[in-house]
């Protein structure tokens, strides 16, 4: 499945977006990390640009990682 995120948010914008998602999915145990630098540079490589959240739903672990 192809999938797209361009957005002009910050960082900790998009972070608080994850909170409220998360929230109403009633998901309390969740991470994000990112190795992106706070830079908005398009020509990132891959490594630069992945974004992993982390979170625990039901007793299941779960492990979202995007690059693109």
């Amino acid at each position: 499945m192809n999938y797209s995120v361009i957005s002009k948010k910050t960082w900790l914008q998009e972070k608080a977006r994850l909170k409220d998602i998360f929230r109403m999915w009633g998901v309390t145990d969740w991470v994000a990390t990112t190795t992106a630098p706070n830079t908005s540079d398009w020509y990132n490589n891959p490594e630069k640009r992945r974004v992993t959240v982390s979170y625990r739903k039901d007793g299941q672990d779960f492990e979202v990682s995007y690059d693109r």
